[in-house]
């Protein structure tokens, strides 16, 4: 029975230390993610004349993950309730899609700013703001994932450490 236990509190600290080293690698993917989006909308913005709702709608449609389910709700939403201003339908659609995405809250913020402020400026300040907006993008994706060669594994040795620790003291 000792055994068992010893087996158990083993296996949950290297749970724990693999959930600690994937949300880092999540974190990453996610910002990979948004990069591509992103990149996307500057392309339909730049070379499409039409409205904000049709582009959420095509990234939904052209890229999978959950930002693209955050851009397909939005447009929903959009389309449902034409009261409601643009800021309260990303703010409400990114409490219900982001929560639990990978991103940081700063991050959603900024997101949900930067499709607010798409929805008050003209074309010929879009562009730059957008490309503003990728290379901060970029620079938080070359830190994430420095971040994550460097401590992603010490998080899954930790949590093993941390469970054999448990384990022997326990023992």
């Amino acid at each position: 029975m000792k055994w068992l236990g010893v087996f158990l509190i083993l296996t949950a600290g290297t749970a724990l230390g693999a959930e600690a080293g994937s949300s880092l690698r999540k974190r990453y993917q996610m910002l990979n993610e948004l990069r591509l989006i992103i990149g996307l909308l500057k392309g339909e913005l730049q070379y499409g004349a039409v409205p904000l709702e049709e582009i959420f709608e095509h990234l939904e449609q052209r890229t999978d993950g959950k930002l693209a389910i955050f851009f397909g709700r939005t447009a929903e939403e959009m389309k449902a309730t034409e009261k409601n201003s643009l800021e309260k339908v990303l703010k409400k659609t990114a409490d219900a899609c982001l929560s639990r995405c990978g991103l940081t809250e700063e991050e959603q913020k900024q997101l949900v700013q930067i499709c607010t402020l798409l929805g008050r400026i003209d074309r010929d300040a879009q562009i730059p703001m957008l490309d503003g907006y990728l290379m901060a993008i970029e620079l938080e994706e070359k830190a994430a994932l420095e971040k994550m060669r460097q401590k992603e594994t010490m998080y899954r040795c930790l949590g093993f450490m941390g469970g054999l620790f448990c384990a022997v003291l326990f023992y």
